[in-house]
């Protein structure tokens, strides 16, 4: 009964993440949670605080946690407070994200890894009106992600590369 339940919230907080109700995501997760949340959640977790600004949070959250993740659930967490800083003009701090992602890129071969590494510098670069490197990086983030089976990530490439081409 307590696993469906834990089984039912976790497909829960996966779909208000992807529908983007980061807001909604955030007020289903007490803070007393954080902790016993599996890899997964906690990825949509430090997303949906750096989508609502929230980015020192995510950012002490997972500083406080980074050890005990998989590879793949740190490089989402780095690209979610990336992208956080960049948007709030804090851009020394969301390139030191993205470039420890692209480092860990390219000594991979995981899609994943590879998409949000490519992403993360193709919305920097676009954010620094680099447009035709945010475009070459946008079409290596949609590659990783078409190859990754990761529609979620195919959605965000496919958007920066619009928005490059415009």
């Amino acid at each position: 009964s307590t696993k469906v339940a834990w089984m039912k919230r976790r497909a829960d907080l996966k779909t208000l993440f992807l529908r983007g109700d980061y807001r909604d995501l955030l007020d289903t997760v007490e803070i007393t949670q954080v902790a016993g949340l599996t890899d997964d959640d906690f990825t949509f977790f430090i997303g949906s605080l750096g989508f609502n600004g929230r980015k020192e949070e995510a950012e002490t959250f997972f500083l406080k946690r980074k050890d005990q993740l998989t590879d793949r659930s740190i490089v989402a967490c780095q690209f979610f407070i990336g992208i956080a800083f960049c948007r709030a003009g804090q851009y020394k701090k969301a390139r030191s994200y993205f470039a420890i992602n692209l480092s860990r890129a390219r000594n991979t071969t995981n899609e994943l890894t590879q998409f949000y590494a490519f992403q993360g510098l193709g919305f920097y670069r676009y954010f620094c009106a680099r447009y035709e490197k945010a475009r070459r990086a946008a079409e290596k983030s949609l590659g990783a992600s078409t190859f990754a089976g990761f529609s979620y990530g195919r959605t965000l490439a496919s958007d920066l590369y619009g928005h490059t081409l415009v």
